[in-house]
């Protein structure tokens, strides 16, 4: 159970930092899909 939520909260960070990434960098420099 204890890699699972480790799992989860990895993925969840990914897709928090992508979203930032994603309103930070113009769209010009937009490299994630």
């Amino acid at each position: 159970m204890e890699r699972t939520v480790i799992v989860l909260g990895a993925g969840l960070g990914g897709l928090v930092a992508a979203e930032t990434l994603r309103k930070l960098l113009p769209d010009s420099d937009r490299v994630i899909a």
